[in-house]
């Protein structure tokens, strides 16, 4: 799964699907950026942190993440739904992560 990411955001959330982008509220350094990635996407499937792996772009905003035991479709449907959400459940928390009115924004607390 191919994801865009942008550090140093005001908090974690996903910007948008088409790219598939997340604002990561962690640095670009030491690995945090990494790191926050891999808890965002595990949070918002459910699974442990240790599924989401970084196949490439450690380094870089573009990734290329493999999430074990789910395929690229089950992931777009679980994003696609949370995303869908928003818009029945305003201000509503699930998992961990606050669903807004905003334009497709979720955010960890």
């Amino acid at each position: 799964i191919r994801v865009v990411i942008k550090p140093n955001s005001k908090e974690t959330r996903i910007i948008s699907l088409t790219p598939f982008t997340i604002a990561l509220k962690a640095a670009p350094q030491k690995g945090l950026a990494n790191n926050a990635l891999r808890v965002f996407i595990s949070k918002i499937l459910g699974l442990p942190k240790s599924l989401v792996i970084i196949l490439h772009g450690l380094t870089s905003r573009n990734k290329l993440i493999e999430i074990e035991d789910i395929s690229e479709k089950e992931f777009n449907f679980h994003v696609q739904k949370l995303v869908l959400g928003q818009n029945q459940h305003r201000h509503e928390r699930k998992g961990g992560i606050l669903i807004s009115s905003k334009e497709p924004s979720k955010r960890l607390e």
